[in-house]
Formats: structure tokens, C-alpha cells, sequence
């Protein structure tokens, strides 16, 4: 529990150095697929073969994550401000 509860902390750490770049350059959004910038804000890796797999952020940090519902998602992502799952 202590290791979920250290990557959630640096997970937020990392969105907020990244929303305080954003705002500094005028970037409103950022769109990831999965790559190691996803890797990097999302916390996993997902592969996406055919289907979308998206992680949106503006730069106020706010976080969008766009799956298949049949991807391997972990559960504690679900405290993203989004969650869209597709069919």
C-alpha cells in the first residue's frame, strides 16, 4: 500500500511540473498515446493495437484518460478527473 501510495504522490508531482511548463509555454492541452510520455504522467503502459487508448491534460492539471473497456487499466487510475471508456 505504501508503494501505491508514493507513485500517486510523484504521479502528482509530475503533473504538476508538467502543468506549470504548459502554462509557462501557453500549451492549453496535451494528448498522449501510449509512448514513455504516457508511461510517465499516466503511471502505466497500456498498449493500443487498433483501439484508442488517450490521456489528456490541460494545464491545470486536469486528467483525461480514454480506453477500450477491455483495457488493462489499474483500478486507482479511476481518480483521474475523466474516465471514458469505449466500446
Amino acid at each position: 500500500m505504501r508503494a501505491l501510495e508514493e507513485l500517486l504522490r510523484e504521479l502528482e508531482r509530475r503533473a504538476a511540473a508538467v502543468s506549470e511548463t504548459m502554462r509557462r509555454r501557453g500549451i492549453d492541452y496535451i494528448a498522449l498515446t501510449p509512448s514513455p510520455n504516457f508511461r510517465y504522467l499516466a503511471g502505466f503502459s497500456e498498449e493500443s493495437y487498433e483501439r484508442l487508448t488517450l490521456f489528456l491534460m490541460n494545464s491545470e492539471g486536469e486528467r483525461i484518460l480514454i480506453a477500450p473497456r477491455l483495457a488493462n487499466i489499474p483500478s486507482w487510475a479511476g481518480g483521474y478527473s475523466g474516465y471514458i471508456y469505449m466500446e
